[in-house]
């Protein structure tokens, strides 16, 4: 019993002594649909404003694509489009 104690506490001090900002965060795939109004960035830098969803493709949302970064329209708004199950979805730049 004691030994498990000590090899928990280890594990746990070793856990909290990580960096936090040591590892980048990763975009992950979403599905996404073939366009939505952007503020212009995303194009002028090759890509597509598109909305998209991380949950399974339906209805608009259809496309499997790997956001870049999140971006907004003319108007600032970054929400859009709304799945049948009633999540909105999120714009990002995105390949075309």
């Amino acid at each position: 019993m004691r030994v498990n104690f000590i090899l928990a506490l280890s594990i746990a001090s070793a856990v909290t002594a990580l960096p936090q900002d040591s590892v980048p965060m990763q975009m992950s795939e979403q599905f996404c649909n073939s366009g939505v109004d952007g503020d212009g960035g995303c194009e002028a830098n090759g890509l597509i404003t598109a909305c998209c969803i991380q949950l399974s493709p339906s209805g608009e949302f259809k496309n499997k694509r790997l956001p870049t970064v999140s971006t907004k329209n003319s108007k600032g708004e970054i929400l859009c489009g709304k799945a049948p199950d009633g999540s909105q979805g999120v714009r990002y730049c995105v390949p075309k």
